[in-house]
């Protein structure tokens, strides 16, 4: 009673759909409820229908379930005749072994076709199932279709669109090419000299680099710096001699180059 009581709480509120009294495989005396949510939708309340393909489909699901019982139930008969068949044998009662076996052989046929039924449904709800999957991605093609027609409607929105995005490209150019230019002048005239007079200092630098080994060589001692500690050694040798007498054999010599 509460079930009720909360199943019909749900479809006033919530749009579940109820379906009483329906008929499923292996309920001949017997009915069957059917409960059907509705589809999640945030913005519109969406009233759950129970259609004859949804009774279809319940019916065809039950009957495989149902179909999977009496599967269950004939394996465990075939194998309970034939322990009864190996144990009539291993006793030697024969016409109640060959019994247990015929038995086993009838069941194993009925087991048969069962399954090849049970095949055929599940078949069918597999072929249900992909139907309705393929239905969806049809609608879900329609659904893109149908929202790219429409952004591509207005085909001159695009062209003033492309148009706008062209000039504000060039305006941006023209901008870039007014900076380089102010850029160059300001550096001109902040160093004070121009392009042409930057070019004629490179070329004098690159002459110079050209100049011959020698000159370059000579150029270089010259700028050599001069070791003063050498220097003063040697200007004290020479004061030195300078304050000692010359010798006897030294003014004989000055003399005889006097007579002379």
């Amino acid at each position: 009673m509460d079930l009720w009581v909360i199943l019909r709480y749900l479809h006033h509120c919530y749009g579940v759909a109820i379906a009483d009294a329906v008929k499923t495989f292996g309920a001949a005396t017997s009915s069957s409820t059917v409960i059907k949510f509705p589809e999640r939708n945030e913005a519109v309340k969406v009233i759950a229908r129970i259609t004859n393909s949804d009774k279809a489909i319940i019916n065809l699901k039950t009957a495989c379930s149902t179909l999977h019982k009496q599967v269950d139930e004939l394996q465990s008969k075939s194998e309970e005749f034939l322990r009864l068949t190996r144990e009539y044998n291993e006793k030697s009662q024969k016409p109640q072994a060959v019994y247990m076996l015929r038995k086993k052989k009838q069941i194993d046929d009925i087991l048969d076709r069962r399954f090849m039924t049970l095949e055929t449904m599940e078949t069918i709800l597999l072929k249900i199932e992909t139907s309705q999957n393929d239905l969806q991605v049809v609608e879900a093609f329609n659904m893109g279709a149908n929202t790219l027609r429409s952004l591509l409607s207005d085909k001159d929105t695009v062209e003033q669109t492309m148009d706008k995005l062209q000039d504000t490209l060039e305006d941006q150019k023209q901008v870039e090419e007014a900076m380089t230019i102010g850029n160059e002048e300001i550096s001109n005239q902040t160093i004070g000299m121009t392009n042409e007079d930057l070019e004629n200092e490179l070329d004098s630098l690159v002459t110079a680099d050209k100049q011959p080994p020698s000159r370059r060589d000579t150029i270089a001692n010259l700028t050599q710096p001069i070791d003063t500690e050498s220097e003063l050694l040697r200007l004290q040798n020479v004061l030195s001699s300078l304050n000692h007498p010359p010798s006897n054999s030294y003014q004989r010599k000055i003399k005889t180059k006097e007579l002379a």
